[in-house]
C-alpha cells in the first residue's frame, strides 16, 4: 500500500468509527498484518485516540485478560479476532458467575467488532453473546468486518448500540439471510425460508467503508453481474492495495488483480479482483445475505460453495 492508500485507510476508519483524542479502543488480535496491524500500529496515531493492547498469546495464559481491561478501563469499543472469541468462550464458559462476583462489567461495551478475513461465524458470535450476556453484554454489540488481500477493510460496523447498552438503538440488526446450496452450484442466488432443505444461513459483514465502490463482476467475461447472480466481488478505493511486494512469474497477472476494468460499461474506472463471490439483490449488496450497504462474503473455491478454502 502507498502512503496515499495508508492515509486514506485511517481517514476511512475514522469516519466510520468516530474516533477522536478522548476515545479508548481495546485491541486484542495479532499485529502482523492487515487490518490487526493498522489498528495497533496506525490508527491512534493518525485520530489521536488512546490504544490499549492485549497481545492475543496471553489470553492462553490469562482467558480473562482481554475481557477485564475492557471492564475495568470502561471501555466502549473494542476489537478482536475470532480465535480470540474462540479462547474466551472455551476458557470461561464454566468461570461467568465467578467474574460476575468479581465485578466483571461489559454493559458499557457498545461495539465489539471481530476482524477476519471470512463470512461470519455465526454459531461462535452467537454462543459468545450468550455466554457473556449475563456479564452485561448487550448481544447487538457484537458485529463483524471483512478485508482481503487487496482491500484490507471494505466493511465494518460500528456503534450498533446508542451511549449504553440500555440506552436504546442506534443501528438495523445486522441481516441473516437463507439461500439454496444447489442453486448456488449454478451461480444463482435464491433466498429459502429457515429450516429449509440444503439452505444456508449467512450474516453481514458490516457497513461498506467511507469512500468504498463495490461491483460484482463475472470473472471469467470481466462484465458487471445483474441481480442475483453470484460474480466477483470489485472493490474500487482510496485505500486499496497497489500489489504485492514481491511478484514471482509473470507480472500481468499482478495487475490484472490490483488494476483491473470491466469489458463493458464503465471502463474507465480501476478496481481491485477480491477472489470472493458475492452477489447483488434490490440494491443491498451481499454474499448470500443482506443489508442495506452492507456484505457478507464467500470465499471462491473451485465447487463454489460457501466457505474457506
Amino acid at each position: 500500500m502507498s502512503h496515499t492508500a495508508t492515509s486514506a485507510f485511517c481517514r476511512s476508519i475514522k469516519l466510520q468509527c468516530e474516533l477522536y483524542p478522548s476515545r479508548e479502543v481495546a485491541i486484542c488480535l495479532d499485529p502482523y498484518c492487515g487490518l490487526g496491524f493498522v489498528l495497533w500500529c496506525l490508527c491512534s496515531v493518525y485520530s489521536g485516540h488512546q490504544s490499549i493492547l492485549i497481545p492475543p498469546s496471553e489470553l492462553e495464559v490469562n482467558p480473562a485478560l482481554w475481557l477485564s481491561a475492557v471492564s475495568q478501563y470502561k471501555v466502549r469499543d473494542t476489537f478482536c479476532s475470532y480465535s480470540v472469541m474462540e479462547l474466551c468462550t472455551k476458557g470461561l464458559g464454566l468461570q461467568t458467575d465467578s467474574l460476575k462476583s468479581r465485578g466483571l462489567d461489559l454493559s458499557r461495551v457498545r461495539t465489539c467488532v471481530v476482524v477476519a478475513e471470512e463470512r461470519p461465524r455465526i454459531a461462535l458470535t452467537q454462543s459468545f453473546s450468550k455466554l457473556f450476556k449475563d456479564l452485561g453484554l448487550h448481544p447487538r454489540a457484537v458485529s463483524t468486518s471483512f478485508g482481503c488481500r487487496v482491500n484490507l477493510a471494505i466493511c465494518l460496523q460500528p456503534h450498533r448500540l446508542g451511549k449504553l447498552a440500555d440506552q436504546g438503538t442506534s443501528g438495523p440488526d445486522p441481516t441473516t439471510v437463507y439461500v439454496d446450496m444447489r442453486a448456488l452450484r449454478h451461480d444463482r442466488v435464491r433466498l429459502v425460508e429457515r429450516g429449509s432443505p440444503h439452505s444456508l444461513p449467512l450474516m453481514e459483514s458490516g457497513k461498506i467503508l467511507p469512500g468504498v465502490r463495490i461491483i460484482i463482476a463475472n470473472p471469467e467475461t470481466k462484465g458487471p453481474m445483474g441481480e442475483s447472480h453470484l460474480g466477483e466481488i470489485w472493490v474500487h478505493s482510496g485505500h486499496n492495495a497497489s500489489g504485492y511486494f514481491t511478484v514471482y512469474g509473470d507480472e500481468l497477472l499482478q495487475s490484472d488483480h490490483f488494476s483491473s476494468r470491466l469489458s463493458f460499461g464503465d471502463t474507465h474506472t480501476v478496481w481491485a479482483r477480491t477472489g470472493y463471490l458475492g452477489f447483488l439483490r434490490r440494491t443491498e449488496l451481499t454474499d448470500a445475505s443482506g443489508g442495506e450497504g452492507r456484505l457478507s462474503v464467500r470465499v471462491k473455491t473451485e465447487e463454489k460453495q460457501l466457505g474457506l478454502k
